[in-house]
């Protein structure tokens, strides 16, 4: 293996010796490198279809030497410069793509690092200057992606701008190459001494704090310890920079047995062919990231930003012409949906594969898909006319986010889930992520999706969403079953039905809904951005709730049982 790689190394210096003395042009010394150590293995993985720029110029890329993997574009003469978490890396491309068909006065003029994220930040602090190599450069960014709790915290700091936007999920997964000779099966199994091992920094990778969640699950503070500790001491846990691009080659290469990475990043590489496979985590040890993106405080193409999260959510244009104004309104907008954040729902959570992600790319893009609707496709895959894969938001089984605050839909009355797609269609219920998502779903596909729903069964997680049932002398149970008549507040229930577990096409479950969902509805009732109720009994009801009066009558809710059937009565 040595002399060959020595070999290879010689025949590149050769070359570019000659070069030099003008024995041969420049282009032989490329040539002469794509010979001797072809890409292989070795990043970037997606033969330059990463790269945006239009006008290229001399082709130099040397793999294991000079590749710069995760910098797309050229600085130069970007229009919008984007810091992107770098373990979605190669789902940028198509969705690049796909944005400048829709505007594209941007073609060809996109730049975006896909660093680690903390190091993306650091970057940022230093006014966009990065160095690699002998090369140093400065592109200031215009809109950062990373996970939902530092872009929240980043926007508290004042670097990024509200409103934040949630964009995808992903889970935790064991990267191993193929055939698994280490025979991992678990977390715990990444303990073992003969297990040599990759894993993400912590200190500095996104994905390492939720590593070390994922293991004190799996094991107790002891396995964090073993692996992040012990084997660290004795070298057989080498931390990683990047390891969205040192982990698989580290596998490939032989120099590891595996890692723990994001399931997408495993997914690529099975589906780009290279000889990796994974070890699914199971969801009661696994960890699920959200990921976000914002505006830059003071963006030199903050228009391009607008542009770029609008077409995330697919959304009509964000007002231009009075940034103050936007910052004003925009959350507003969102809140029925969520936290103060505007949300979309492409991602890859419930996608099997690269070519489901790509199917979401050509989904925004508006290729066209088949015409019987098929109610398990749309749910995984979106329908391929615009309308993203439901489970993107509210889970594989229907069971919703509570983090995000996206409602359960498992087990719903179909009058109800149909009523809410057409009133979404229409405009008579207003929502950034849901209007042009039934919009783009036909009548019969809306009925279908409805009646999808309505007949699966209600997840365990969400029959029993909070760990900490509220007593029955809480304020918020007090409001759910008794009411307030003082303020001629009547108990939820006499509408929602026992406990809550909804009432026909009018009164829906409120038991089993995440919190922040129900917080998020009941907000939008009293501040007027939903109206969509029979005789505006909503509006009348939330008008007269406080803000402690929400959270502790959402909290009770959402931590009362439901049966699995979710059936309404």
């Amino acid at each position: 293996m040595t002399s060959r790689i020595a070999k290879r190394a010689a025949t590149l210096m050769l070359a570019a010796l000659a070069a030099a003395a003008g024995i041969a042009p420049i282009t032989a010394v490329a040539q002469a490198a794509r010979q001797a150590m072809p890409l292989g293995v070795f990043p970037p993985w997606q033969g330059g279809r990463n790269n945006d720029s239009l006008h290229r110029g001399l082709e130099f890329t040397i793999p294991q030497v000079d590749n710069l993997a995760d910098f797309h574009g050229n600085p130069g003469t970007a229009q919008l410069v984007l810091y992107v978490a770098g373990n979605y890396y190669f789902a940028m491309a198509p969705l690049v793509q796909a944005f400048e068909r829709q505007h594209p006065q941007y073609r060809g003029k996109l730049y975006w690092e896909t660093i680690p994220p903390g190091l993306l930040q650091t970057q940022m602090q230093a006014g966009g200057t990065i160095t690699v190599g002998n090369m140093t450069w400065t592109a200031p960014p215009d809109v950062y992606m990373a996970g939902l709790g530092r872009v929240k915290k980043m926007v508290q700091e004042g670097a990024l701008e509200a409103p934040v936007v949630p964009f995808v999920t992903n889970d935790l997964t064991i990267m191993v190459p193929k055939g698994n000779p280490a025979h991992i099966r678990s977390l715990a199994d990444l303990a073992r001494a003969d297990v040599k091992l990759a894993m993400p920094n912590p200190a500095f990778e996104g994905i390492g704090k939720r590593i070390e969640k994922a293991l004190v699950k799996a094991g107790g503070p002891e396995l964090l310890k073993a692996v992040y500790t012990d084997k660290v001491k004795a070298g057989s846990t080498e931390l990683t920079h990047i390891h969205h691009r040192q982990t698989p080659l580290w596998i490939m290469q032989g120099r590891v047995q595996g890692g723990v990475t994001w399931q997408s990043e495993a997914r690529f590489q099975e589906m780009a062919g290279h000889p990796i496979a994974h070890v699914a985590i199971p969801a009661a040890h696994n960890v699920t990231a959200i990921y976000a993106g914002a505006i830059v405080r003071g963006a030199p193409h903050a228009e391009a930003a607008r542009d770029w999260l609008t077409f995330s959510i697919r959304h009509r244009r964000w007002p231009s012409s009075n940034a103050t104004a936007s910052r004003r309104t925009m959350p507003k907008r969102a809140e029925a949906h969520g936290e103060q954040v505007m949300t979309i729902s492409t991602g890859w959570r419930s996608l099997a594969a690269w070519a489901a992600l790509l199917t979401i790319a050509m989904a925004i893009c508006g290729v066209a898909g088949a015409q019987t609707p098929d109610a398990a496709k749309i749910a995984t895959m979106g329908n391929g006319r615009g309308a993203a894969p439901c489970s993107a938001c509210h889970g594989d089984h229907g069971g919703g986010q509570d983090a995000a605050g996206y409602p359960r839909l498992a087990g719903l009355d179909k009058a109800y889930l149909l009523k809410q797609l057409n009133d979404f269609a229409s405009g008579a219920r207003s929502n950034p992520v849901m209007q042009p998502n039934a919009k783009t779903l036909s009548v019969a596909e809306r009925e279908a999706m409805a009646a999808y729903y309505s007949a699966m069964p209600v997840p365990a997680a969400a029959q029993h969403r909070d760990a900490k049932p509220v007593p029955d002398d809480d304020p918020g149970a007090r409001l759910a079953l008794q009411g307030r008549w003082s303020d001629k507040l009547p108990a939820c229930v006499q509408c929602h039905g026992p406990h809550g577990v909804g009432v026909g096409a009018n009164f829906p479950p409120l038991t089993g809904q995440p919190a922040n969902y129900l917080i998020a509805q009941l907000n939008g009732w009293k501040q007027g951005l939903r109206s969509n109720d029979p005789l505006q009994l909503m509006q009348h009801v939330s008008s007269a709730l406080s803000e402690s009066d929400i959270r502790h009558v959402a909290a009770w809710f959402a931590a009362q049982p439901i049966d699995a059937k979710g059936a309404t009565p």
